[in-house]
């Protein structure tokens, strides 16, 4: 699932972004809007290549919680409690490395997800935030770093995209901001 999506889109003619998000808003299925459209100039990064943050959220099984808490704390505490799983993460966190073995068309490749990783919290109980960065579209998935912490089966967790970003420094920008040319743009007002 995902509540942050973008598409870059070249039209042969002149469209004023205005009537293009009321067009849009006539002929997609339920359940899908355009949410913003901006100009962005003709030479510029596709918004996949500007993306460079990417934050998830997954609501976490108390079974998986149990596994991260026993293999990061140790045992013996409560393997659910809110305070012992943000113990177990910032474990995953001190890490210097993350090794992760992909598999594609039969053939495996071990990488380091730890250099994607900039952060991993909980909101209320067991509602995960993981905070990926992307580097020229390489990035970890979510699902590789809910394995390596939760172990098997955490494949079946469902992930919710929550946010792109672009982040300059420490600002955090939307990608249509970073790449559009500050003309031109409107918001759907829904």
């Amino acid at each position: 699932a995902s509540r942050a999506e973008f598409l870059d889109l070249e039209t042969t003619l002149p469209l004023r972004p205005d009537r293009f998000l009321e067009r849009m808003r006539r002929e997609l299925p339920r359940g899908i809007r355009f949410l913003a459209v901006t100009d962005i100039a003709t030479r510029a990064d596709s918004l996949s290549k500007v993306v460079n943050r990417v934050i998830y959220s997954a609501r976490i099984p108390d079974s998986h919680v149990s596994y991260a808490v026993a293999s990061l704390n140790g045992g013996g505490e409560d393997r659910r409690s809110a305070e012992n799983h943000e113990a177990a993460l910032n474990r995953f966190l001190e890490r210097p490395s993350i090794p992760y073995t992909r598999v594609r068309e039969r053939k495996t490749k071990t990488v380091d997800l730890r250099p994607f990783l900039r952060g991993l919290s909980l909101d209320t109980g067991s509602e995960l935030h993981l905070d990926l960065g992307m580097d020229n579209g390489r990035s970890a998935k979510p699902h590789e770093i809910l394995e390596v912490l939760y172990g098997e089966g955490s494949h079946a967790v469902p992930v919710t995209r929550q946010e792109q970003l672009v982040m300059r420094g420490t600002k955090a920008l939307s990608p249509l901001l970073a790449a559009g040319r500050g003309t031109g743009g409107t918001r759907d007002p829904r």
